[in-house]
């Protein structure tokens, strides 16, 4: 016997005035989150997964659309930035207009920080299906 799904936030249909509430405070909502202002204010950031591992730190970041040359990885003392940008795909093909857009374009920047100094010069990149991953070797550490 399955017991009945519990939405603690919505009401049961059919309690006016309180429904029609929980219904206009959603729509303002998704007005509010779809709204092309805060969409520029904004920007996008690529969802990214960071390990680590004893002689390196591993980035994987979803950037479906960037090319190559559009992404630049700069390393400073103890942190990585990496920056690029994602054309619009818009597409003119329907008479009437898209009936919704949710994928973000235009430039990202994302900068992190690490618990210790990397090698610059061993630094590798690799992209496949949409995936960008960048491998950053840690710093030897010469004891004196």
């Amino acid at each position: 016997m399955s017991s009945p799904r519990w939405e603690p936030i919505r009401l049961p249909l059919g309690h006016a005035p309180l429904s029609q509430l929980d219904e206009h405070i959603d729509r303002t909502f998704d007005a509010l989150l779809g709204a092309p202002w805060l969409e520029k204010a904004a920007g996008w950031l690529p969802q990214l997964d960071v390990y680590e591992t004893p002689d390196a730190f591993l980035v994987e970041a979803d950037l479906p659309g960037v090319a190559v040359n559009d992404l630049q990885v700069r390393v400073d003392a103890e942190s990585v930035t990496i920056c690029g940008s994602r054309s619009d795909t818009r597409r003119d093909e329907t008479p009437h207009g898209a009936v919704r857009i949710e994928r973000r374009h235009g430039a990202f920047c994302r900068k992190l920080t690490l618990s210790q100094p990397v090698d610059r010069d061993r630094i590798q990149i690799s992209h496949e299906q949409g995936v960008f991953r960048i491998r950053l070797p840690k710093q030897c550490r010469q004891d004196d």
